[in-house]
């Protein structure tokens, strides 16, 4: 189950700098054609050696995300940068429900095998799509030849981005405290009184409220700018995570656990949109990979610490933790954009 995303956050930067000097919608294409191939032999696999060699090729191969963002990016004008990651975004949590449904009633049909060859027409109908109505602007000739950045300096140019920086350790910081209860959140449903059915219904509550959220946001990051969106959407998500560790029932737990989606989902998006904003158009791509490599990461390493922290913590222990580092990033956050703003008015002044 991690080989492919693990995988894919290692790739991510790479592909984004191949992009940048390949051009945006030859790597979408790439990415879900490999969705095609690799996932639909996955449902001939006559062993687990066989499957786990499919899942690191697709990881390997794909790396979907950050390249759709970035092709997205490119097109989108200056002003609306914020609502389209937003909207791109929001179809991950989007998907995620439908594919929970779709995938438990043709498990629990005996059809499991069928789900592979499902995804792959599903991804080939996404080929179709990009490929007959996207249209990537011209690259005019000298930004082919002779901006061509080498990978590894195009990551140090694009981590050498002050705020991009910050933003990124911040939401790392952010992504792999989460990450430390959603393996074993069931359980904790169930410790407040609830069963597996129960929490997968608060799962998916969950993710349709970040779907609705995530728009809200990229509006909102549009206006106020993808920092300070960072900070409200991070002390949201503090407060939130300290309501869900203190919750008395399941019903509380419900609405505690939508208002983490409808926090969360300003706070992931918020580094895309920036690394929109201030990486150059030669290293979009590779900004939109590092972010993506970043995130994914945090979000992998949280999910291996979280046993070892929830025995330690406990669960109610654990979501203080969260809660209150959450919290000092945020405000942390809102004291450095203070001191950049006071710096840049001097500055004009």
């Amino acid at each position: 189950m991690g080989a492919a995303p693990v995988v894919a956050a290692l790739m991510g930067p790479v592909w984004g700098a191949m992009s940048d000097r390949t051009g945006r919608k030859v790597m979408v294409l790439r990415a879900l054609a490999a969705i095609v191939v690799f996932v639909g032999i996955m449902g001939l696999a006559p062993n687990v050696w066989v499957l786990l060699a499919m899942r690191i090729l697709q990881g390997f191969f794909s790396g979907y995300i950050p390249t759709a963002i970035t092709f997205a990016s490119v097109l989108a004008p200056e002003a609306e940068q914020g609502r389209i990651a937003s909207r791109i975004q929001s179809a991950m949590p989007a998907g995620m429900v439908g594919g929970y449904l779709i995938g438990g009633f043709m498990s629990e049909a005996g059809l499991i095998r069928y789900i592979f060859p499902l995804c792959a027409g599903l991804a080939l109908l996404g080929v179709i799509a990009v490929a007959l109505f996207t249209h990537e602007p011209e690259v005019e000739e000298p930004r082919r030849t002779k901006e061509r950045v080498p990978f590894f300096l195009a990551m140090r140019q694009v981590l050498g981005l002050p705020s991009l920086a910050a933003l990124l350790g911040a939401i790392a910081m952010v992504r792999f405290l989460v990450s430390t209860v959603d393996p074993v959140y069931a359980r904790y449903v169930e410790e407040v009184g609830g069963t597996k059915d129960v929490a997968g219904m608060v799962m998916s509550a969950q993710a349709l409220t970040a779907v609705v959220f995530m728009q809200l946001w990229g509006h909102a990051a549009d206006r106020i700018g993808p920092s300070l969106t960072f900070v409200l959407s991070g002390a949201g998500t503090a407060l939130s995570f300290w309501w869900q560790g203190h919750a008395g029932g399941i019903p509380e737990l419900f609405v505690a656990r939508c208002t983490a989606g409808a926090c969360l989902s300003g706070v992931f998006p918020a580094a895309y949109i920036l690394a929109g904003r201030e990486a150059p158009s030669a290293l979009r791509g590779a900004a939109m990979g590092v972010v993506f490599m970043i995130v994914a990461l945090s979000h992998a390493l949280g999910s291996l610490a979280g046993g070892g922290l929830l025995n330690l913590l406990g669960f109610r222990g654990l979501f203080v933790v969260i809660s209150s580092v959450v919290l000092t990033l945020s405000g942390v956050g809102l004291i450095l954009r203070r001191r950049h703003g006071l710096r840049g008015a001097r500055a004009r002044s």
